[in-house]
């Protein structure tokens, strides 16, 4: 009976864990890594290249995927680049400002996903870009909207350092469960330390995802900040100028309003800041 509650209670365990886990991933940016017969010269042809799609819209390739990360052989940002097939060779044509892809998938099926996955990663990186300059243009118009925008970066960024922070005591929780079972000091079997040290796994998993989103939503709050800041300091610059015209037009009317109330003549630099006249010189014959 015990070992049948213990087994239970791990059983539950580990889908409580799991449940937990789950609520920290979220669903990735759509990538897409595999082999593409690349067009080179006229001497080789096509040639069999590694090509991946990452989360940037930028598309790369390389000779195997083991340089995958070391050795980029060349890439295309697709948020600047135009994609189209040739129905005539179910060729895939990537064209960027400096370089141009010309590939051929296995299949017409594998054409049809890389097409796919270029197009909506293409779509999504312009719709990204045309919503930074949206915002951009909101924090120029009004000190409520940069004010908004402060406040909801610091929400986001609470938020997910709660969860960073969630995440790391769960992972320290299982690691101490995982040691104890290791020394002995929790009877256990190969089976459920096998799926204590997977649970530990993909816990440590969340806690770097959880960690990579907050350091790359702290980069965004940052270039945010930046922005407002520079446009603080613009509009402040323009008001200073404004003010000092302000001032020299002030000061101007003031010595015309003095000069016409004791009846001197006013002077055509009147409007100056500073009036500079040459001393008279006696003239010797």
């Amino acid at each position: 009976m015990s070992t049948a509650s213990s087994g239970k209670s791990q059983t539950k365990g580990r889908a409580s864990s799991l449940t937990s886990i789950n609520n920290f991933e979220h669903l990735a940016s759509v990538e897409k890594a595999g082999w593409l017969n690349k067009w080179t010269n006229y001497l080789k042809g096509y040639r069999q290249r590694w090509f991946v799609l990452d989360s940037n819209a930028t598309l790369s390739y390389y000779r195997n995927p083991s340089e995958v990360g070391h050795t980029c052989r060349g890439s295309i940002n697709l948020q600047e680049a135009r994609v189209h097939t040739d129905k005539a060779t179910s060729c895939i044509v990537v064209s960027g400002q400096s370089q141009t892809f010309h590939v051929k998938p296995q299949n017409e099926m594998d054409r049809q996903q890389w097409v796919n996955s270029l197009e909506y990663m293409r779509h999504k990186a312009i719709t990204k870009a045309e919503s930074e300059e949206d915002e951009d243009a909101q924090m120029a118009s009004t000190d409520t909207n940069r004010t908004d925008a402060l406040i909801l970066s610091n929400r986001q960024i609470s938020g997910k350092l709660c969860d960073l922070r969630t995440a790391a005591n769960m992972m320290n929780k299982q690691g101490e469960e995982l040691m104890r079972a290791l020394n002995g000091t929790v009877e256990t079997d190969k089976n459920s330390l096998a799926d204590r040290a997977d649970l530990l796994k993909m816990t440590t998993a969340a806690v770097l995802q959880a960690a990579e989103e907050f350091v790359e939503m702290s980069e965004q709050s940052a270039k945010r900040l930046n922005k407002i800041v520079a446009v603080e300091q613009k509009e402040k610059a323009f008001l200073q100028e404004q003010l000092e015209a302000l001032a020299k037009q002030h000061s101007s009317l003031e010595r015309a309003a003095t000069q016409c109330s004791t009846g001197a003549p006013v002077s055509a630099y009147s409007d100056q800041e500073d009036e500079f006249h040459d001393a008279e010189e006696d003239l010797i014959f």
